[in-house]
């Protein structure tokens, strides 16, 4: 029995070994468990060893006591014995009458060496415990605690503190694919080492500006990255200006992104945001009720709140989506790349100046030739907020998020509550560790009648929020109601914080308690999901596709659309450039999102979202805003970079409007076209000497193709007035 539910190996329990003098050890009562056989010495006062004869003679050696087990034969007595059954002959004999299963202790010696090592011993010894000896005595004594058996309360212990390490850490493990796949995808953005160099290099060969004549009166620049110097209020303009000047469109349809079924059991939607489906799971909590804390005794207070919003990406797919080199210049920190490039038809928002070089840091795109994206590196920002102000008393606990996930819903725990108060429940950011009211990610308000009391956990159900791995958010409550929340004591929430608002923009931390809570995040069911969209449409065929819809893309997961032609599902990516050919009037739509069953893309839908179709025209016109010149000039030079340029296929034409209402036209008295080291690309060179100098005029640049899927663009222009 012992050897099948104990341990079948050889181990020991008990002999505790102990210095009783300065070259003698005591072995105290102990039991060696050998192949399910159980062995004792129980001597009165202990076993002495002398170790005096085995000390070293110059430096140290290890001696191991050891035990092995033995069967004696004991207790002899008489007894008497039939020797013949027929006869019954007896004789008498003296037997043992116990067999006592017996530990010896003894000692095996090592070698005496500078840094000695324990002895080997035969396999059937056990060790107790090693014993370094030098000349004088005694040096230390080692337990071999690995020899030692593992009481059926130790095994408990550990088993329960397993328990309470896996309740603690193992949401951080359930979810490590997520984090292996975000690091993997981090490390693909990292360049290498010999493209540093090679950076480097050029760098170096930076060694002088771009030369102006000395003779040089007026200078201007337009890299058509936004609209600022182009007259679009002109009746006669007709071009596009998104990174370089390109055709007009001769035909436009805006629609939103919606399912193809509203009824899609793949994914649920909640505030036209579109996650896949997902089941809700507990991963967070910090539960008790030591104590309780009354809402309505700290100062009641009006603050402003601000709800950030997802961020959003931008895919361009078409024939006009031919890479700009001046696109390098969102990269400047001149030009607003959130403003010019997310903002979606009829909206008017714009990012604050002080804000565009963040806005130019977390902006991440991709340009290749009939294929753009554009991402924004946070999930949330503040480029379009929701503010809403809150009346009553503010508490908020802070946590650190060990894993990434979606939070679908808080559990808080009320021990009274009030008749009257709603609360409001908001996920905030954190600055140096406490909350930021103005940097909410969720916002809800639950009526008071909905309140449960402890131990019922009310359940605050909020629309799927992305909380990013290692970030320290804040659980914020506000109520005008005389309510009650359960606490706990002890620092159980040992990565947070409980906070009340002091007067709206600081907050005051207590130490001595925490909030009760739970979080709940969000389950996947699969790592992948194929979502049918309503169709694209434009009526006489799409040449251009431009997809501009919230999203929330953690790393490691990744949002794409796919067309359907011919019966045959195809992504819609830059190694596909012939999606269109035959610019088709209709196109079956899909989006895929690809994750982890822990962390899946979400995005926007209906209102939160926007896809255009286009047709380009085969021709333009582009007016620039008024040029005021210092004094006046009589020779005017005007460059236009023409990029995707095909002379056989395209024409460029640069004029120059004077007069009072800019309605005389002037040609140029000479144009050379200089060639660029990129084949498909030249500056074309405009130069106009104008009899009677002007202080002011505008630049006309108009241009044709003879085939609207074969198109270019204006890079940049720039023109020089001469006095």
């Amino acid at each position: 029995m012992v050897k099948d539910s104990v341990n079948p190996e050889r181990k020991f329990t008990g002999f505790q070994v102990v210095a009783s003098g300065p070259a003698q050890v005591t072995v105290g009562a102990g039991r060696l468990y050998d192949d399910g056989g159980v062995y004792f010495r129980d001597d009165d006062g202990g076993v002495v060893v002398d170790l005096l004869s085995l000390l070293p003679v110059s430096v140290e050696k290890i001696v191991s006591i050891v035990t092995w087990a033995q069967t004696i034969e004991t207790a002899l007595e008489p007894r008497t014995f039939i020797v013949d059954v027929d006869t019954e002959e007896t004789e008498a004999r003296t037997v043992a009458t116990e067999s006592r299963r017996y530990a010896n202790i003894n000692t095996v010696s090592g070698v005496e060496a500078a840094d000695p090592t324990p002895p080997a011993v035969n396999a059937n010894v056990l060790v107790i415990a090693n014993v370094r000896l030098s000349p004088a005595g005694i040096v230390s004594i080692k337990d071999v605690t690995e020899n030692r058996l593992q009481s059926v309360r130790d095994v408990g212990l550990g088993v329960k503190a397993l328990e309470v390490w896996r309740e603690r850490s193992g949401s951080r493990l359930d979810v490590l694919d997520t984090a292996v796949a975000g690091l993997q995808a981090s490390i693909v953005n990292v360049p290498s080492s010999e493209f540093t160099r090679e950076l480097a290099r050029d760098v170096s060969r930076l060694k002088e500006l771009s030369e102006l004549p000395d003779t040089y009166t007026y200078y201007s620049a337009d890299r058509y990255l936004t609209t600022e110097e182009s007259d679009t209020a002109n009746v006669n303009f007709l071009a596009r200006v998104e990174e370089g000047i390109h055709f007009a469109d001769a035909a436009k349809q805006v629609a939103q992104l919606a399912l193809l079924n509203s009824l899609d059991a793949s994914v649920k939607v909640q505030n036209n945001f579109m996650l896949p489906a997902y089941t809700e799971v507990m991963r967070d909590k910090i539960v008790g009720n030591d104590g309780e804390v009354s809402l309505a005794q700290y100062q009641y207070q009006t603050i402003s709140t601000k709800l950030k919003s997802f961020s959003r990406t931008r895919i361009r797919y078409g024939v006009t989506k031919t890479v700009c080199t001046n696109g390098a210049w969102w990269r400047s920190g001149n030009y607003d790349p959130v403003t010019n490039i997310f903002r979606r038809n009829g909206e008017t928002w714009s990012v604050a100046i002080a804000d565009v070089p963040n806005t130019t840091i977390n902006h991440k795109w991709i340009r290749v030739t009939q294929f753009f994206t554009d991402t924004y590196k946070e999930n949330y920002w503040e480029a379009t907020t929701t503010q809403q102000n809150i009346s009553g008393s503010f508490v908020a606990e802070t946590f650190l998020n060990s894993e990434p996930g979606y939070v679908t819903a808080i559990g808080l725990y009320f021990t009274r509550k009030a008749l009257t108060g709603d609360v409001v429940v908001m996920i905030t950011e954190t600055e140096n560790g406490a909350p930021v009211y103005d940097k909410a990610i969720a916002r809800v308000t639950l009526p008071a009648a909905d309140l449960k009391v402890y131990p019922t956990v009310t359940k605050v159900p909020l629309p799927p929020t992305y909380l990013e791995k290692g970030k320290r958010y804040a659980i914020a409550i506000a109520t005008a109601g005389n309510h009650f929340l359960a606490t706990v004591n002890g620092n159980k929430n040992t990565q947070g914080t409980l906070f009340y608002s002091v007067d709206g923009a600081w907050s005051q931390g207590d130490l001595t308690k925490d909030i009760a809570y739970s979080l709940y995040y969000a389950a996947f069911k699969a790592p992948r999901a194929e979502v049918q969209l309503q169709p694209l449409q434009l009526a006489g065929g799409i040449a251009d596709i431009d997809f501009n819809f919230d999203s929330c893309q953690p790393e490691g997961t990744e949002i794409a659309f796919e067309v359907q032609i011919s019966g045959v599902w195809k992504a819609i990516k830059a190694y596909d450039t012939n999606l269109l050919v035959g610019l088709p009037p209709m196109l079956p739509l899909r989006a895929v999102l690809l994750g982890t069953t822990d962390v899946m893309p979400g995005m926007g839908l209906g209102v939160n979202s926007q896809a255009v179709t286009t047709r380009p025209r085969a021709d333009y016109k582009h007016i620039s805003t008024e040029r005021e010149l210092p004094a006046p000039c009589d020779t005017i030079e005007v460059n236009a970079r023409l990029e995707y340029w095909d002379a056989a296929h395209h024409t460029c034409t640069i004029k120059i409007l004077t007069g009072a209402t800019f309605s005389t036209v002037e040609t140029a008295d000479a144009v050379v076209d200089v060639a660029t080291p990129d084949p498909t690309a030249i500056i074309r060179r405009a130069t106009f000497n104008i009899a009677v100098p002007v202080s002011d005029y505008k630049i006309q640049i108009e241009g044709t193709t003879d085939n609207v899927l074969v198109t270019y663009h204006v890079a940049e222009r720039y023109d020089l007035a001469f006095s």
